[in-house]
């Protein structure tokens, strides 16, 4: 029932893990939290970017990027 009500969800999440966090006066105590967050975030880039580059050849990686490298909707800036 969790997952598949996405309104229940976001309720759940936002008074249990958002709400909390609201009421500090001071935010420092999340410092180290915040470090770690961005250190495991900047972990999984380098990884994603790695499985790549490892695995060019398999992915089609090289031919993918030099065919839409510049590859822009024009489209997408219409009102």
């Amino acid at each position: 029932v969790f997952a598949t009500q996405r309104e229940l969800s976001i309720y759940v999440v936002t008074i249990v893990a958002i709400f909390p966090l609201c009421l500090y006066k001071n935010l420092d105590s999340l410092k180290h939290t915040s470090v770690i967050g961005l250190v495991i975030t900047a972990l999984s880039c380098a990884y994603v970017f790695g499985d790549v580059v490892w695995n060019a050849s398999e992915y089609q990686a090289v031919s993918t990027l030099r065919d839409n490298f510049w590859y822009m909707k024009l489209d997408m800036f219409k009102a």
